[in-house]
């Protein structure tokens, strides 16, 4: 079972390794970023993170609340969306990297965080899960080699986007990768790759972070951070199938949590409100036998959410940069257009549900199981939730 996994795994390390050894040679056009310079900070690049993109990705991202708490029968097309949307900033982070053009440290860090938490919203997903699981249980080792690189699409099926699964999970590996390396250039001191804000660079770690010191200590953290990630899930996806016999599934989603403890704390707190909270509240909160584990998942992501926006925000103020608070280019455009398409239906389909005196948040019982369930069909009537049951997918399994 692992042939297959570990093929298409061991396709990202000669690839990161790579792009570490050709950015290591690159520096920034010096000349350039004194054209950029505009007093302590610098004229943004609107197209790569202007107002109208950021907006954009801050409405897909509120997008993943309604849809995986009160609209899961959406999650497919938003979760496929949201792991284009994320792939396409890392290549957007490449071109900036080996352009050979003036690049400021700080836009890197906005567009890997805004990356990120794309693609970590994306696989909180049920079905990001449903996939996944697909292709460890069902998919055979026949086979497996084919369907890990081979990109299929098929929104009916987990079994049928198990490949673009694995290209996504690729991708995630080369952020890792590259995030690694970013960090230890940063903790080296060497800002020739990427340029330094005029006044000096700012970070956000709950607060500003301006010294040197401050710097050096958050770039260590990151990086290692981002290393044990990478060695995390290069194993657990090679390997799932043994670590799974190895840990139980709370034991592997605890390792995971104390990852992202250690660079996100506010998740320790969460951890604690969500267990002080007496199990007889939980019915009112979150339906179900997981209401504990729902509801802390459901405040990590919501508070994950807003940190996110308030701290690139304040990267942007921080650091000075201009020109990045207007919608007047047609690549904004595009991006806000994809936010504001994601969303509207999904408000929409809520409002037909309070109209017709249907509870917002679905109920297991009409589902055949979790909140998270899968599948269904849609009334077409109207304000009846497209809703299945997990049997569906694993009929489909088998086909």
């Amino acid at each position: 079972m692992c042939v297959h996994r570990g093929f298409a795994a061991f396709l990202a390390l000669p690839l990161v390794l790579a792009l570490v050894f050709v950015a290591q040679k690159n520096h920034f056009d010096a000349d350039q970023c004194k054209a950029r310079e505009s007093g302590c900070g610098f004229v943004g690049n609107e197209d790569a993170y202007g107002l109208g993109i950021r907006l954009g990705v801050y409405l897909q991202w509120f997008s993943v609340f309604l849809v995986v708490y009160l609209l899961p029968s959406e999650e497919r097309s938003l979760m496929t969306a949201l792991i284009t949307f994320s792939s396409a900033l890392m290549m957007a982070i490449l071109v900036l990297t080996f352009g050979r053009t003036c690049t400021y440290t700080v836009e890197i860090i906005v567009l890997l965080w805004t990356a990120f938490m794309t693609q970590a919203l994306a696989s909180i997903t049920h079905t990001a899960q449903e996939i996944d699981d697909a292709g460890i249980r069902e998919v055979p080792v026949v086979s497996g080699l084919k369907r890990a690189t081979t990109f299929q699409l098929n929104l009916d099926n987990p079994q049928g986007m198990h490949g673009f699964q694995s290209g996504s999970t690729l991708v995630e590996m080369c952020m890792l990768g590259y995030a690694a390396w970013f960090w230890v250039c940063l903790l080296r001191g060497f800002e020739t790759v990427f340029a330094a804000t005029p006044c000096g660079t700012s970070l956000f770690f709950l607060v500003r972070i301006q010294d040197r010191t401050g710097i050096v200590v958050i770039s260590a953290l990151m990086t290692a951070v981002s290393l044990a990630t990478l060695l995390f899930r290069l194993v657990t996806w090679i390997f799932r199938t043994s670590t799974k016999q190895w840990f139980s599934e709370k034991t592997y989603d605890m390792i995971g949590a104390v990852f992202a403890s250690i660079v996100f704390l506010p998740i320790i707190l969460i951890a604690l409100v969500t267990y002080l909270i007496p199990d007889t509240w939980m019915p009112k909160i979150f339906r179900g036998t997981s209401g504990k584990e729902q509801l802390m998942a459901f405040l990590c992501a919501f508070v994950a959410f807003v940190v996110s926006v308030a701290g690139i925000e304040l990267l942007l103020i921080w650091n000075g940069v201009s020109d990045v608070y207007g919608v007047s280019s047609t690549g904004q455009l595009i991006p806000l257009t994809m936010g504001l398409v994601s969303l509207m239906p999904l408000l929409w389909k809520l409002l037909r549900r309070y109209m017709a005196g249907e509870p917002l948040m679905p109920d297991p019982a009409s589902n055949g199981s979790d909140l998270m369930g899968q599948g269904g069909t849609m009334d077409q009537r109207g304000s009846h939730v497209e809703m299945g049951t997990r049997e569906n997918d694993q009929e489909a399994l088998q086909l």
